[in-house]
This record gives C-alpha cells, sequence and structure tokens, in this order.
C-alpha cells in the first residue's frame, strides 16, 4: 500500500514539473533500479529550481538505505532534470529525509534517520521482545546548486538518546531575512528515546527534541562544515507514560513556529498492548527550544490488536484573514488522520475558536493519508474553504484530489 501512494505521489510531482503535463513527464529517479519512496521537494521560489528527495532500499525487506536527490532545473516554463546523486554515506540504513531551501546562503538543507525500520513498525512492536530497538540518529548536511557540492554530515540527536528518528527542517528566519545575510538558522525537530538506559521492558523516557542550528557562511571550501549548532535540548518528556511525539509539517509566524505534530501513548493494560493518542498543533518559540503550547486537533484509541493508522502526524498551512484581524491574530488551516475532517483554528489556539469545513473524503472512506493545499488567486470574496483543496489516497488504492466546498 505504501508502494502505491509513494508511486502516486511520484507522479503527482513529475506533472507538477511539466507544462503539458503527460506528454513532457520525466523519470526523476534515473537508472536507480531499486525501490525508491517517500519523495520530498523543495523550490527556489526565485528561479523555479527545486531539488527532490527520497529514500531508496530493497523492496524485498522494506528497509530503505541510502538517499539520493535529484535537481530540476527550469528553463522557458520546461525542467530539466540532472543524475540522481547519493546524498547519505553508501553504507548503513538511511531514510524519512526531510528538505528545506535557504535563500540567503543560497543552498539546500536536508535532514535523515538512521532507522532500519520503518516509522508505523514503531507503532506495532511488541514492548519486551523489540525494545531496546536499535540505536539510530538523524544525520543532516547541505547541497549548494550552484557548486553542485555536498556539506559535511552532522549529527544533529543528542548522544545520549539512543532513538533518534522523525527528522523535521523548518527554516526559521525566512520570513524577515536579511537580503546580505548569508546564513539562516533552521529547527530541526525530531523524535527521540533513551531506549537503552531504563532497561527492559521500562519505562522508557521519549521525548520531542528540538536542535537550533545556524547554516551556511563563508566557508574557504564549499564543502566545509556549514551546519553549526547553536543549542539541543528536550522540548517535551514522558518519562512514565510510555509517549512518542513528532512533528511533520510547519510555518513561521510572529517568530513562532506552529508546527503539525502527534502525541501517541503506548498503554499496557492486562488485555493487550495498544496506542491511544491525540493529533495537534505545537507552537513552539525556537528562541528557547520550548513548546508553549499544545492544542488538539483529535483523538484516537486504537484498543488492543487494532493498527496504528499512517501518516497521521498532519499537516498545517496559514490561510489570510479578511478583513485583517486585530493583534496580529491569523487563521490556518490543519489536517491529521487522527481526525479526519480540515479545520481552521486560530493563532490564539484556543481550542472553541475553530471552524470546521468537513471530510476530506465522503464519511465512512479509509483514508490512509490526506494533505491541504491552497490558492491565494480566488478573490477577495472567497471565503477561506473555497481556497483550500485536499489529496487524499485511500485504502482501495484510489489518489483523489477535491475542493472542500465542492
Amino acid at each position: 500500500m505504501r508502494r502505491l501512494l509513494a508511486a502516486a505521489l511520484a507522479a503527482i510531482i513529475l506533472m507538477a514539473f511539466s507544462t503539458t503535463a503527460i506528454a513532457q513527464k520525466r523519470l526523476v529517479s534515473g537508472k536507480l533500479k531499486k525501490l525508491n519512496d517517500r519523495a520530498v521537494i523543495a523550490v527556489d521560489p526565485l528561479s523555479g529550481n527545486a531539488l527532490i528527495v527520497w529514500s531508496q532500499g530493497n523492496s524485498k525487506d522494506n528497509e530503505y538505505g541510502r538517499i539520493y536527490a535529484a535537481y530540476l532545473t527550469r528553463v522557458a516554463g520546461n525542467y530539466t532534470i540532472g543524475d540522481p546523486f547519493l546524498v547519505s554515506p553508501n553504507s548503513g540504513s538511511h531514510q524519512r529525509p526531510s528538505i528545506a531551501w535557504l535563500p540567503a546562503p543560497g543552498l539546500f538543507i536536508i535532514a535523515w534517520d538512521t532507522s532500519y525500520r520503518d516509522l508505523n513498525e514503531y507503532m506495532d512492536f511488541d514492548h519486551i521482545a523489540d525494545r531496546p530497538l536499535p540505536g539510530s540518529q538523524i544525520l543532516a548536511r547541505t547541497w549548494k546548486p550552484e557548486t553542485g557540492e555536498l556539506g559535511d554530515i552532522v549529527t544533529v540527536n543528542h548522544a545520549d538518546w539512543e532513538l533518534s528518528v522523525v527528522a523535521h527542517v523548518i527554516p526559521i528566519d525566512q520570513a524577515q531575512a536579511v537580503p546580505s545575510a548569508q546564513t539562516e538558522r533552521v529547527l530541526i525537530a525530531f523524535l527521540s528515546s533513551d531506549e537503552e538506559r531504563n532497561g527492559l521492558p521500562g519505562p522508557f523516557e521519549p521525548g520531542l527534541w528540538g536542535s537550533l542550528w545556524r547554516v551556511g557562511g563563508q566557508n574557504e571550501s564549499p564543502a566545509a562544515n556549514d551546519i553549526a549548532l547553536i543549542q539541543r535540548k528536550s522540548m517535551l518528556t514522558w518519562a512514565v507514560e510510555h509517549g512518542v511525539a513528532a512533528t511533520a509539517s510547519a510555518f513561521v509566524s510572529g517568530g513562532k513556529v506552529y508546527a503539525a505534530g502527534a502525541y501517541m501513548k503506548f498503554n499496557f493494560p492486562l488485555s493487550g498492548f495498544y496506542a491511544s493518542g491525540v493529533g495537534g498543533i505545537y507552537k513552539i518559540d525556537p528562541a528557547g527550544l520550548t513548546v508553549e503550547k499544545f492544542v488538539k486537533t483529535g483523538e484516537l484509541d486504537l484498543g488492543p490488536g487494532k493498527p496504528f493508522p499512517l501518516n497521521s502526524y498532519g499537516q498545517v498551512m496559514p490561510l489570510p484573514v479578511s478583513p485583517a484581524a486585530p493583534n496580529g491574530d491569523f487563521n490556518f488551516a490543519c489536517v491529521s488522520n487522527v481526525d479526519k475532517r480540515v479545520m481552521s483554528q486560530g493563532s490564539d489556539l484556543v481550542e472553541g475558536n475553530r471552524t470546521y469545513y468537513g471530510y476530506a473524503a465522503k464519511k465512512g472512506t479509509e483514508i490512509v493519508d490526506q494533505r491541504i493545499f491552497g490558492v491565494s488567486d480566488s478573490g477577495a470574496s472567497a471565503s477561506a474553504a473555497d481556497t483550500l483543496y485536499v489529496l487524499y489516497y485511500d485504502k482501495k488504492g484510489r489518489f483523489r484530489h477535491r475542493r472542500l466546498t465542492d
């Protein structure tokens, strides 16, 4: 099922970089014959050039072992595709990439983790036999399109925490970037846990970690280590509740990060192991690496034996407010597979200050994954719902999109 979703997303990416979508589709992955999965993309909005990054591995055992990238150069409305190149080391296991374009230093930053397991397997493991899990790290490096050179690899996670997965790169300075500046700050959030410190079977101390980095600047060699740590700390910790948390989508407003994420709790009753949790929005102060508030966007209680839903960490995007709201308030749309409705949440993060636009698909449709996107040219009188569209993928292998008001 995950392969079908990856194929559908790859098709959308290919069509997006073409003026006559079907006639001019191009193969991005080149001659790489193994399974290519989890494609992510970042675009330089001035040039239109883009970098696509994905994980690649062995389809037999679903262990994605390498991170590859390909650069798309836009010329006269069409794209030429560069040869795929290796981003990660050529040994070990590397997967789940995250990417961002940083205009001030003129480079891309890519982060990924080194776990051999697919994320959803973390939600299904036997808590006695499979823990402690094999150690894993978050790694990051830059790629500069001007020179085609990769920067040195840095380790993002804290060395004392054995398990670190689900990297998420969030640019911080782009809204107020100084044209002459050659560096930008990025927040790299990730899930981390001290798998071995407390022994079997627990308790474990998982948490949501944040790390602030300064990226770019003057270096004598383009390949020099151009990612410098500012600070790194645990932003949230659940020492007793066997919980995990991660973020997957975010934007910055007023110097704060609004990130879609989820917190899942593992329960160990006599009736058997199961997971429950909430999806929600984290308001994060990147300067202090603190979570100032978390507002729920949905809850679920899976019960014993029920599988964890795919891609439940959700997505957020800002929405314009008309007329202008006082005190700099704004609305944003959010979506999560914990709650399959699309909603608008006020910037005050009060749960009651919320508008529900409806479900991405017909009620009762088993959605595997969904994404929202918006347009800004629908007219001043258009409602927020008129500017929102949803892509969703269901368990019958259908990948569709629709406007929320249709």
